[in-house]
């Protein structure tokens, strides 16, 4: 077994000084596209991450019939142009829908999903597969959804409904302290509905949260770390 390495780190005499451009962050990189593919029109998004699960929703969203460009790339990740199709205009996929091993694609196109009246079936890698989606299943229920599963495993089989969300509530309480994306799930299907969806969540769900067609859709912060 080879000997572990320890590495030395001393502050510099004289200070430091120069620009870091860090790369693109995944979390984000999730968020925009989703949003973006939502849009109507071209949205251009800079430092898109080049990990293998913000590919796994772009691979997601192009099944569903969003157009999507890689324009170029530098040090801060991808640069992408996606063209949106609207609140309820993603296309039925023709086959099944692979989210690699990215929970995060499963779990917020999940609440997407629900929101459209066509079914569509989410299956991943074998790690995923294994994981448990009842903080994202029991909520898009209750909004109206029916959803499939393997004992709340996935694959998930998903049929939508025209108009979630019309007065239901949904806490964050469905999902682990440091994952919301359970929570941000019922927050994407409330995006449709004509009444309100009230969701509590924490981080960055503040920040990138959907506008919704026909009626508002409440964001009331909580508290805890970012998802």
């Amino acid at each position: 077994m080879a000997a572990p390495q320890t590495a030395m780190v001393q502050p510099a005499p004289r200070g430091m000084r120069g620009h870091v451009r860090p790369p693109g962050d995944k979390a984000i990189s999730h968020r925009y596209a989703l949003l973006a593919a939502l849009a109507d029109g071209r949205s251009d998004i800079r430092g898109y991450s080049t990990g293998g699960d913000c590919a796994s929703t772009v691979r997601c969203l192009r099944a569903l019939g969003v157009t999507i460009e890689e324009t170029g790339r530098d040090t801060s990740g991808l640069q992408l142009s996606i063209t949106g199709r609207g609140l309820g205009g993603l296309q039925p996929p023709t086959g099944l829908l692979d989210a690699g091993n990215s929970g995060s694609t499963m779990r917020m196109l999940a609440g997407i999903l629900s929101a459209h009246p066509f079914a569509t079936t989410m299956t991943g890698d074998d790690s995923l597969q294994r994981r448990p989606m009842r903080r994202v299943i029991v909520p898009l229920e209750r909004m109206g959804a029916r959803i499939g599963s393997q004992d709340g495993r996935p694959p998930l089989s998903i049929q939508g409904t025209q108009r979630p969300g019309q007065n239901r509530s949904s806490s964050g309480r469905f999902a682990r302290k440091r994952d919301h994306d359970g929570a941000r799930a019922p927050g994407h299907a409330g995006s449709y509905g004509a009444g309100v969806a009230r969701v509590r969540c924490a981080g960055r769900g503040q920040r990138t949260f959907c506008l919704c067609e026909g009626g508002p859709t409440t964001h009331r912060p909580g508290t805890g770390g970012a998802g």
